[in-house]
């Protein structure tokens, strides 16, 4: 790959988390980039897809970024939460090996890709694991990408006419005022982060955190593991955490730059994946994507008889999409946001500790 083409790589990257940022699209560091880039090709766009060595240091960079969240106080909180943790359990499995499977026999879908489209999970992770497993990334993105689309577009309404928080409580702001105040916080942390300040001892945590990353990452690797190198820095990473090791999360501006990479690479390889095949399974995701938030609206009741929580926590907690941006709405509408984070903690660990295994152990 060429500079000019490394170049405006970065610069589409950068256009697309800033837009998606101004427009407060959750995720807009991932989202942003990646629609941007893959946008490009229709325009004559090509790249080549990233080194092994820019792949591998990735996954092991989001196999930390998820393992140090799993800490002692999750699985003791998780106990508290013993009946709406099986229920998410069960919904897990059931959506991920079910209609897994489905899409395995309709659409002859090899394990990797069914699996890993059906899982409900994050977009970028299940994209980059299709990579990793030799998976076809563009169908597990479109299946990612469009429900958590409908979730973007939908929840927000949903839970607008679900509280009062918004008529009672806050001001209404024009778009245009929303926009101009994303902007000025834009601006704001650009003149922050300009003004560099040693971070004193905290910074070898950063480092320890990366560095078992990456080491759990090459050991994945070396023990040719399918997926090593993100299932190796994630085992490792949570190890440590639970072990007593004082790691730190990476800050936001290292996720922020995480998510560009991973946009960037993942888009670069949806560039070089047969059109066709993507092309076949737009409308068999749309249907899926139907069925999938019907089952949603029945987990939400479920969860609504068995916890007695409020109508917004719950729907927020059956959302069949990633962590990030459903903690965003939790947060700013939810009585109950933290269990809303616990419970789609709870799916990760299903993922990671069920449904990956299983897809490895079918691939080896």
């Amino acid at each position: 790959m060429s500079g000019t083409e490394i170049l405006l790589l970065i610069g589409l990257a950068i256009l697309g988390y800033g837009l998606f940022y101004l427009l407060n699209i959750p995720t807009p560091a991932f989202l942003g980039p990646l629609i941007l880039i893959y946008g490009a090709s229709f325009l004559g766009f090509e790249g080549d897809t990233l080194s092994g060595t820019t792949v591998l240091l990735l996954q092991s960079l989001l196999g930390a970024n998820i393992g140090v969240k799993v800490t002692r106080e999750i699985f003791q909180q998780m106990k508290a939460l013993k009946i709406p943790s099986l229920i998410m359990i069960g919904w897990t499995l059931l959506l991920s090996f079910g209609f897994g499977l489905v899409l395995m026999m309709a659409f002859d879908l090899d394990v990797a890709t069914a699996l890993l489209s059906a899982i409900p999970a994050g977009v970028s992770e299940m994209g980059i694991l299709a990579l990793a497993l030799g998976g076809n990334a563009g169908i597990v993105i479109i299946f990612q990408l469009s429900r958590l689309m409908i979730a973007i577009v939908t929840f927000p309404i949903i839970v607008e006419k679900l509280t009062e928080k918004d008529k009672n409580q806050r001001k209404k702001q024009a778009w245009w005022e929303k926009i101009k105040g994303r902007g000025q916080r834009i601006s704001h942390s650009l003149k922050k982060s300009l003004s560099i300040q040693w971070p004193g001892i905290e910074i070898f945590s950063y480092f320890t955190t990366v560095g078992i990353g990456i080491a759990g990452a090459l050991l994945g690797t070396w023990m040719k593991i399918p997926a090593g190198a993100l299932m190796g820095a994630f085992f490792l990473t949570g190890s440590s955490v639970i072990a007593g090791i004082p790691l730190k999360a990476p800050t936001p501006l290292m996720r922020i730059v995480m998510q560009m990479g991973i946009a960037i690479m993942l888009a670069l390889n949806m560039m070089n994946s047969p059109m066709e095949s993507m092309k076949v399974m737009l409308l068999p995701t749309l249907g899926f994507s139907a069925v999938v938030f019907i089952g949603v609206y029945f987990l939400y009741h479920l969860l609504r008889k068995v916890t007695q929580w409020d109508p917004v926590t719950c729907l927020l907690a059956a959302a069949p999409v990633g962590l990030t941006p459903m903690s965003i709405l939790a947060y700013e509408y939810a009585e109950r946001p933290m269990e809303v984070v616990l419970l789609h903690m709870t799916r990760v660990l299903v993922g990671k500790l069920i449904v990956i295994p299983v897809i490895i152990s079918l691939l080896v």
